[in-house]
């Protein structure tokens, strides 16, 4: 490759890895790195890699855009992805590009297969170890998804998203000395981004710290810019909840009011609920979420079932709901009963 073209290729990864590629909540840097990525295939169409990280950028942006948006990005991604193996059937970028477009949710047998597989060209390049990861947290295999998320020397591959999915993999797989261990390394290296931050929050309040989580919220000096306008209240009402500062229904009440506003932050709104003790509220929010019914049907994603998740379902704010019979028949709606029928596997939660 020339100069140029390498500078550009440096520049749209780095654009591309300023982003969290498996959250979907908004669009980030992914813009840039399309632009820049575009014109490294120009100066070098025969480079796998810049192709490669091309339609993972397309694949990227196509998560959190508009629906009536994402059929342009998926076309111009499996383009890309298509050109990439073409030169080398096992770039990674490409492979990876192909999975996160491909559907997950009521899919999660085909969707392991197929990360597996991917997975098997290159066992420690970091997007397939996290695709696979994210899969198995889908289906409340987190301990899976922490060995996984071992696999990889973090110091070498220093990516914020990376980086957030490895600390919920620690959390929810139960390995707290190891999650404190990440969330501190995480803090030091990126102080103030947005991932990170908000990772660092929720696990202060949901693992038993939420006056430290208090302190944080409380500090704005140290918030990052691009945070939802809004969201520092709201969980700084939670917070103050767990603490005893204010009523736990005046929290509820606050987080019910933002989710009416933002409902791509159903999951998040659903820990701080069940956090403070709301049961029947937590499954009226996600019988709206999974299903379109009830008086939250508003928040059924736009996208439908290729926007829905199902690992907050199995992450710790959510345990005073796991035996629960109105839970048991949730799952069964969901459909993860027949995964975990059909695959022989089980998760975590049964013990």
């Amino acid at each position: 490759m020339s100069p140029e073209a390498q500078l550009l290729l440096q520049k749209g990864m780095d654009a591309l890895q300023a982003n969290d590629a498996l959250d979907p909540e908004d669009e980030g840097s992914t813009a840039q790195a399309v632009a820049l990525l575009t014109q490294a295939t120009k100066e070098a169409p025969e480079s796998a890699t810049a192709w490669g990280t091309l339609a993972l950028a397309y694949a990227v942006r196509r998560r959190a855009a508009p629906v009536v948006e994402r059929a342009g990005y998926e076309a111009r991604g499996r383009s890309a992805a298509d050109r990439a193996l073409a030169l080398d059937t096992h770039e990674p970028r490409a492979l990876a590009a192909r999975r996160i477009m491909e559907p997950v949710y009521r899919n999660w047998i085909a969707a392991e297969q197929a990360d597996r597989s991917a997975l098997s060209t290159n066992p420690r390049f970091p997007i397939l170890v996290f695709v696979l990861s994210d899969m198995l947290g889908n289906v409340g295999r987190w301990r899976e998804a922490a060995n996984l998320s071992d696999r990889l020397d973090r110091t070498k591959f220093l990516l914020p998203g990376a980086e957030r999915k490895a600390i919920l993999n620690l959390w929810s797989a139960g390995d707290l000395q190891a999650a404190d261990h990440a969330i501190t390394a995480a803090v030091q290296r990126w102080p103030d981004q947005r991932q990170i931050w908000r990772t660092r929050v929720a696990y202060l309040l949901y693992s038993g710290q939420p006056a430290e989580a208090l302190a944080i919220l409380k500090d704005r000096t140290n918030h990052p810019r691009d945070l939802i306008p809004g969201v520092v209240d709201v969980v700084t009402w939670t917070a103050e909840a767990l603490t005893g500062k204010i009523p736990r229904s005046q929290a509820i009440a606050a987080s019910l009011q933002f989710v009416r506003i933002h409902p791509e932050l159903t999951h998040p709104m659903a820990h701080a609920v069940a956090a403070l003790g709301d049961k029947t509220t937590v499954f009226a929010l996600l019988n709206g979420y999974y299903f379109g019914e009830g008086q939250w049907a508003r928040l059924a994603p736009e996208g439908g079932d290729q926007d829905r998740q199902t690992s907050p379902l199995f992450q710790p704010p959510m345990r005073g709901l796991w035996h629960e019979s109105s839970f048991d028949a949730l799952l069964g709606r969901i459909g993860l009963h027949d995964y975990w029928r059909q695959s022989g596997k089980r998760p975590d939660y049964w013990g």
